[in-house]
């Protein structure tokens, strides 16, 4: 039998959860800006989990560019977003 979860430890979960995906929304749409144009034409992200970030990049070409600006887009997400807590960023290329 699982134990019962105190109501103010509830709360405080589900707190979280809303503000982080309220951060998450405020990312997707402040992307371009944090990349600029150019780059958010070519690159977006797709999935957000246990702190891994991924974007996914159209070609090779983008991929590669973007692993070369890695460090410096984290840097940006992490001191505008740090309630989200993302600790890595991993590109993947999209099929097709």
């Amino acid at each position: 039998m699982k134990r019962p979860i105190k109501l103010n430890r509830l709360v405080d979960e589900v707190t979280r959860s809303i503000s982080v995906r309220s951060e998450v929304e405020g990312l997707i749409k402040v992307w371009p800006d944090l990349v600029g144009e150019k780059i958010a034409q070519h690159a977006h992200p797709v999935d957000l989990k246990d702190g891994l970030l991924v974007i996914e990049v159209d070609g090779s070409a983008w991929h590669h560019h973007l692993f070369l600006l890695k460090g410096e887009i984290l840097r940006k997400i992490q001191v505008h977003f740090p309630r989200i807590g993302i600790r890595e960023i991993r590109m993947v290329t999209r099929d097709g």
